[in-house]
This record gives structure tokens, sequence and C-alpha cells, in this order.
């Protein structure tokens, strides 16, 4: 049997976009999951091969700093300048968006404000070109002037359908390399069975290939919803990553240790989530649990 990968240090790597890229703290009572006894451990460190994953979510268009924070987070020149350092501490490392990236709001704006709205989303489309990304999802902060517009503004990120639109192009699922580990990114939870769209996503990517899979959940019922929806796909998913927040400005960071482990990041380009996969070579299972220290409580 092929041994499935471990998702190490995933909760613990929610990561602000502010000068300097630090961890979010710890909530109070959260306790680390110990490393659970491994198998020949020594042999184990010396087949395995890691590599890194960075995600952010719910954008919302903003290019600048929204605001919504204390410290000022966010911003595309700052998240340009976090993934710079990142990339230079982990060569190799495989970036993500989670989507809903380009409005405000799912209703398009009309006149002046509008405008504004559509030359923005066009910088951030822009943007993730720019940021290197390896996949984008399509969720419904996407799709506010249409199917059309994403399709010509995807420039040469490869798309994913979450199942909200069809857009030209989009896909269902894509391999990406984080490092030297082959990792099997999908979107889904917009369309009618969300469950068993994520299911047999999964299992193609696992024939293809993937020694991880990650789940960009775009759920209308939002971070329970992406839970329920977890559970729901147990075995088949490694992560998720919820890609759609109710509201951007306020929707905090959240962690549950799972499995598999489910994560939301501060939206607004304020945070960003980075987790380390790592898969031994050898055929030989090797039990370990992520070291999980949630930057806040799930509810």
């Amino acid at each position: 049997m092929r041994p499935r990968p471990r998702l190490a240090a995933v909760a613990a790597c929610l990561l602000t976009l502010a000068v300097g890229c630090r961890q979010a703290p710890p909530a109070a009572g959260a306790r680390e999951a110990p490393i659970a006894a491994q198998a020949k451990p020594a042999a184990a460190a010396a087949a395995a091969v890691s590599g890194t994953l960075v995600f952010k979510a719910s954008t919302a268009g903003q290019i600048v700093p929204c605001g919504c924070s204390p410290d000022q987070r966010g911003g595309l020149p700052r998240a340009a300048a976090e993934l710079k350092k990142l990339r230079a501490a982990s060569p190799g490392l495989a970036y993500v968006e989670a989507g809903d990236l380009l409005f405000e709001s799912p209703l398009p704006r009309r006149g002046p404000p509008g405008a504004q709205a559509e030359l923005k989303a066009r910088t951030l489309a822009r943007g993730e070109e720019m940021l290197g990304a390896a996949a984008r999802a399509i969720g419904v902060r996407d799709l506010a002037l249409g199917a059309q517009f994403v399709a010509e503004t995807r420039g040469n990120v490869p798309l994913l359908d979450a199942g909200a639109a069809p857009v030209v192009g989009a896909r269902a699922a894509l391999l990406v390399k984080a490092g030297e580990v082959p990792v099997g990114v999908l979107a889904a939870g917009l369309g009618p069975d969300p469950a068993q769209t994520v299911r047999a996503r999964a299992a193609q990517l696992r024939r293809d290939g993937a020694r991880a899979v990650v789940l960009l959940a775009h759920p209308r019922g939002g971070w329970q919803e992406a839970r329920q929806l977890a559970q729901a796909t147990l075995g088949e998913v490694d992560l998720v990553i919820l890609g759609h927040l109710d509201d951007p400005a306020t929707d905090p960071n959240r962690a549950d240790p799972g499995p598999p482990v489910v994560l939301s990041v501060e939206g607004h380009g304020r945070a960003c989530c980075a987790s380390t996969c790592s898969s031994p070579r050898a055929r030989r299972r090797v039990s370990s649990s992520p070291r999980a220290r949630p930057a806040s409580r799930p509810s």
C-alpha cells in the first residue's frame, strides 16, 4: 500500500502579511498535539521528501490594506514581499490562491464604483501571475462580472472550478509540485453534491500520482459547512482550506485539527497559511501527527 503523506505543522503556520512574516498567537488553552510514535524514525527521515505550500483566500477586491486591522496588514505589495521571503527559505514552494479574489461582492457595482472595482480586479488577477500562483480557485466573489471576465483575466494562472458557474478553461483539479512532493489541489462546495464531487476528484488525483490532496472549500454555509464537508470526505482529503469567508473583514483565523485539518485565514490579504507536506519515498507506513497550535479555537 502506498504510504499516505503527512501534513506537518499545518495549523501552527498561520502567517500574517505585515512587515515581516510573524506567526499568529495561539489561543488561550490551545495545546500542541504530540508527535506520535514513529516506526524506524531514522530510516523514515532519510527516505522522506518534503515541500511547502502557501495559501491565501478571500482577498475580495482589496489591493492595499483594508483598514480593518489595527496594524494595517494586507495589500498586494506586502504579499509579494512575504512570498519572496518564504521562497528564499523554502525553494520549490507552491503558492495557491484559494478563491474569492477579484471583487468585494458577488453582485456587480454600477457607475464609477463599478469601473474602479473592475480595474482593481484586473490588477489583482495580474498580481497572481506576479506572485507565481500555481492555481486559483473560482469563488462567487470572482464572478461579479461573469464567467467570461474571469476567463479573460486569468493570464497564465490555472483556474479551479468550485461549481459556481462554468468558466472556459477552468479545471476540475490540478497536480502541483511542492518541492519534490506532488500535491493534488481541487476546489468544490458550490455544486449540487459537493461531497461526491470532492471524492471523485480526489480519487482521480490519487490515480494521477498525488501524494497529498488539498481541498479549497467554497461552501455556502461558511466555516461550519466546511467542517462538515471535511468529515464527509474523510480519508480522501488531507487538508481543507476555506476559500470563502462570510465577512473577509472580520472573520478570524480558525483551525480544526481534524482529521482532516481544516484552516481558515483572515481575508482581504491580511493573512496566509503555510503548510509543510512530507512524503516518504519508501513503501513503508510511518505514523505521525501534525503539531497543531491553532490561531483561534474552532467554533
